[in-house]
């Protein structure tokens, strides 16, 4: 859509809903949710009206318009498996819980540009992961079990050493309350580098299932994991540690301290559904303690709409 289209719809909008309300109602805010576009391009065109008065009133419509868009938008996408882009978009609108003025195509140049630095690390690797990224999931078994855990660590630790080190970022006990820990979109824009076990463990995902590796998402309470699991191999890593590998019998003893039952669930691989309602939830839990109430209605109107 060219920009004065957009400014004439916005306009249009003000004029038929300013009095009335009823947005949803209203032909040209539809028209507008139909055409997807994001409210950081909204944003930018709200600037160029020329009445202070209907800028205001638009922008007061954030909310309203981001709950509308992210409910389309995350009903398109299939997050019952584990595939790599509608779990990537998947992230990236739960980023804009937190500024939803970040751009789509910034976050995907951002990630192909960590994916890109990720696989130069490994160019001294014997597995290109450029050239043999179909066949990957294949070859590590038949390694053997012992080759097979060394080939895994070396290509974890080439992993670790660029999100951790590279990029500096760290897992924070302290920063749970901050929308921004939460947020992918923070660490790959550099605005902060503090995340949380479920962000932390949702970049190193993304990141693996773009270099076709067999890592995926673990639920355990209180603390998400991730893990890498073959026919042959099962390494439980903890990004909000720096991406170490853990013992399962720690997984254990960390679930009985807290008098958790060991079900099979807290150890086996989760889909992306089941990821993006656990963020939503813990977004929600922070706007409520904060007092955003306008997003946590948002939030837990965003977690009634994911497919159970």
């Amino acid at each position: 859509m060219r920009g004065d289209q957009l400014v004439f719809l916005l306009s249009e909008i003000y004029r038929e809903t300013y009095r009335k309300g009823e947005l949803l109602h209203d032909p040209s805010y539809l028209h507008l949710l139909q055409l997807h576009v994001p409210w950081s391009k909204i944003a930018q065109h709200i600037e160029l009206l020329p009445d202070p008065v209907e800028r205001l009133y638009l922008r007061s419509l954030e909310n309203q318009y981001l709950g509308d868009y992210l409910e389309r938008e995350l009903a398109k996408l299939d997050l019952n498996g584990h595939e790599a882009l509608p779990f990537e978009k998947a992230v990236f609108y739960i980023g804009l819980l937190h500024n939803p003025l970040y751009k789509e195509e910034n976050f995907f140049s951002r990630l192909s540009n960590w994916e890109m630095r990720i696989r130069e690390r490994m160019q001294s690797l014997a597995i290109d992961l450029q050239n043999q990224k179909e066949n990957f999931l294949h070859f590590i078994p038949l390694l053997g079990t012992h080759a097979a855990r060394l080939r895994a660590q070396e290509i974890i630790r080439a992993i670790n050493g660029f999100l951790f080190e590279t990029m500096g970022l760290i897992g924070e006990e302290n920063c749970f309350y901050e929308t921004a820990s939460h947020c992918v979109q923070s660490f790959l824009e550099q605005e902060n580098l503090r995340g949380i076990p479920i962000s932390l463990s949702a970049i190193y995902l993304i990141l693996a299932r773009r270099l076709g590796l067999p890592i995926y998402g673990v639920n355990m309470p209180r603390h998400f994991l991730i893990k890498w699991e073959t026919n042959q191999l099962e390494l439980f890593l903890d990004p909000f540690h720096g991406g170490r590998i853990i013992p399962k019998d720690a997984i254990i003893y960390l679930l009985k301290t807290n008098q958790y039952p060991l079900q099979s669930q807290f150890f086996s691989a989760c889909n992306s559904a089941t990821i993006i309602r656990r963020m939503l939830s813990n977004l929600s839990t922070v706007f409520q303690k904060i007092g955003w109430t306008e997003r946590w209605a948002l939030t837990e109107r965003l977690m009634r709409s994911l497919p159970s």
